[in-house]
């Protein structure tokens, strides 16, 4: 059965980030862009980029657990200038106001640190040959990039879903962070789930449930298609992988993970007893979803003990 109340109370009340941290992360990305304006040489603009940008981020699985914020800091092509002196430069104008002890040097960006709350990754960006490129320091050079072009992308497959797309992501984002413990990059667990959308053909998008059936249906098929380890790019950019923090012992895991959630949404999905239906999206989604079962303690489930309560057919 679908639920559709349930999920959407679900979403607003365990999983998606809170509107006052939302507007603190605003409030904190402004002053930034502010600063750097004025004190950036060849600054040009700040774009914003990842879950927040994308609006499928989500709480921390700890309250106190930071989330990410990531930024591009666009400025102005050097010819003279390496990859690793736009990052050095950044990390120096940093230094020279309030951020200086907030400022962090990472591989590709300057990470500014808000305790217990946020941080910020500000990534220089720079365009030449009608395409923009982003800085690694650690090997000095320049990485290809589109984050425009993602964002559009997302936008177009999720108003094919009625906004069901976003919701999903975020809900599967829930189970990874905090049920089932899998590790995958959200931009790829946004991507391969933004892969699964096709033209609407009947209620496939119609509701939340129904559009998490047939984004896990249709990724279980891919995963079942694709056994190892394999790149993922950026859907309107190939020359830009996504997978480069992605291994074969991880992929393995969130493959085996992914199987098992699939075979629990459909067997969720299928059931026509609704109190029965209510507890395989318990056993998924946890006891926080829907209303209190009143029955024993059996319908409870912890996510050490999710892996050993699955369909069998859809284990790996």
């Amino acid at each position: 059965m679908q639920f559709e109340s349930e999920f959407k109370d679900f979403l607003r009340d365990h999983v998606n980030l809170n509107e006052t941290r939302l507007n603190k992360a605003e409030d904190a990305a402004k002053s930034v862009r502010r600063f750097l304006a004025s004190n950036l040489q060849g600054f040009v603009n700040t774009e914003r980029q990842g879950s927040l940008a994308l609006r499928t981020v989500i709480k921390p699985p700890r309250d106190t657990t930071e989330y990410d914020v990531d930024m591009l800091v666009l400025v102005e092509h050097k010819a003279t200038w390496e990859a690793a002196d736009y990052l050095d430069n950044l990390y120096d104008v940093l230094g020279s106001g309030v951020y200086k002890d907030k400022r962090c040097n990472k591989t590709r960006c300057v990470m500014l640190k808000y305790a217990g709350d946020f941080h910020m990754d500000l990534v220089p960006c720079i365009e030449k040959s009608s395409h923009k490129w982003i800085c690694n320091r650690k090997e000095n050079r320049f990485e290809i990039t589109d984050g425009t072009g993602y964002r559009n992308w997302l936008l177009e497959k999720n108003s094919l879903t009625n906004g069901n797309l976003k919701r999903c992501v975020r809900l599967l984002k829930y189970l990874r962070d905090i049920r089932v413990n899998f590790t995958l990059p959200s931009i790829l667990l946004t991507t391969l789930t933004g892969m699964t959308i096709k033209n609407p053909l009947g209620d496939r998008y119609k509701s939340i449930s129904n559009t998490l059936l047939s984004v896990s249906s249709d990724m279980r098929e891919y995963l079942e298609l694709h056994p190892t380890f394999h790149e993922v790019e950026n859907p309107v950019l190939p020359e830009e992988k996504f997978s480069r923090q992605w291994d074969e012992k991880k992929y393995n895991n969130f493959r085996k993970r992914f199987l098992e959630i699939a075979g629990r949404i459909q067997v969720a999905y299928e059931e026509s007893d609704r109190d029965i239906s209510l507890t395989e999206w318990k056993k998924l989604f946890g006891d926080e979803f829907g209303p209190k079962i009143k029955s024993n303690s059996s319908n409870s489930i912890t996510a050490s003990r999710f892996v050993n309560n699955l369909p069998k057919p859809y284990s790996v």
